[in-house]
């Protein structure tokens, strides 16, 4: 007889949080292309993105691009070394794996990998459509360029190792050397939580403090998490596929609730980045305006406070990541509403901040 009283046991996953340099530093980089669309990351991002040369800040958007083709290592304990075994990587095979994957999660894209490399415009308008989705918008002439080094592999991994070796040297060494210790007191203090038999979902939301419904799914196919504090991509959650079944993200250093921590720094960055999302008259007038309609979409922000449509959404995705808004999917439409208990734990955080102090 078949029974329906069974209850299955939940998929649990393997977490390790590390500071791991490569992806932190890799993700810094990559962060430097995002300062117009996405606000609230880092001051360090933010001002060196301002002063790089408009040859370097193309090189930099290429080498992004690139760079989704290499498959991440964790073989590689610091830059130096990571960017010695780049010199060693199969470029090509690279490629056509990338391309390969894009078009079978892609279900629009009816095209296979020869006929993109193929075809420069076919490629740019497919990658066009795909930043479409994202509500980014990409620059065609970088495009251009990131299309004739997939078709030279040899190129792309010396103009690679040119370029991240300058931006290495030049900009990030000196600021590793600066955060490596506020990173390691990260992991230190999450190797204090039990974070064992969780699933994918319970263990995002408890590293990261956040609801992250919709963004990983306890479903998905996941043994290990592994999680990469930064503190400079602000309330962002960055997610990379390490491996099959090996999921990495990245997220803002912090100290989980109920956790001592010895850093003064660290304790405050998390309060500092609700801050931020909070000291800008826009998004004020978006959290008052949730509070007399139970839910909005963007157009209705744009019309509300004649906004842009990039305006909105660079303003809705900073509160949505920094926990201040929910959003939900309605046809289709991203709609938005009021997160109020987010709202009380910054109140709270910063109570306890000046009582701490007084």
């Amino acid at each position: 007889m078949l029974r329906t009283d069974v209850v299955l046991v939940p998929h649990t996953v393997t977490v390790r949080v590390t500071a791991a340099p490569v992806f932190n530093i890799l993700n810094t980089i990559m962060l430097f292309n995002l300062v117009e669309v996405r606000s609230g990351l880092s001051d360090f991002v933010v001002q060196t993105a301002a002063v790089l040369p408009p040859d370097i800040k193309r090189n930099n958007g290429i080498a992004s691009h690139l760079l989704d083709a290499i498959e991440p290592t964790s073989s590689a304990e610091d830059f130096d070394t990571y960017i010695k075994l780049l010199r060693q990587v199969d470029f090509s095979a690279q490629v056509h794996k990338l391309i390969g994957q894009m078009c079978e999660k892609d279900s629009d894209i009816q095209l296979t990998v020869a006929q993109l490399l193929e075809s420069k415009t076919t490629y740019i308008n497919t990658i066009i459509s795909h930043y479409d989705k994202k509500g980014d918008e990409i620059d065609t002439d970088m495009l251009s360029a990131v299309h004739d080094y997939l078709n030279n592999p040899t190129g792309a991994v010396a103009f690679l190792v040119q370029h991240l070796q300058m931006m290495w040297d030049t900009y990030l060494k000196a600021e590793w050397q600066r955060i490596a210790p506020t990173l390691e007191e990260t992991v230190r203090v999450f190797h204090q939580l039990d974070l064992t038999d969780l699933t994918p979902l319970e263990a995002v939301q408890a590293v990261t403090g956040r609801d992250m419904t919709g963004f990983v799914e306890d479903t998905e196919e996941i043994d290990e998490i592994i999680f990469v504090p930064s503190v400079h991509c602000g309330p962002y959650v960055t997610r990379f596929e390490i491996a099959p079944r090996r999921l990495g993200l990245l997220f803002g250093a912090r100290v989980p609730e109920g956790v001592p921590s010895q850093s003064i720094e660290l304790s405050l960055r998390d309060l500092m980045m609700q801050l931020s999302a909070l000291a800008d008259d826009t998004r004020l007038h978006i959290l008052e305006l949730l509070t007399h309609h139970r839910e909005l979409c963007s157009a209705d922000f744009q019309q509300m406070l004649n906004l842009s449509q990039s305006s909105a959404s660079r303003h809705l995705r900073q509160l949505v990541a920094s926990g201040f808004l929910d959003e939900r999917r309605r046809d289709l439409n991203k709609y938005f509403s009021l997160n109020t208990r987010r709202i009380q734990e910054t109140s709270a955080a910063i109570k306890m901040m000046f009582s701490r102090r007084g």
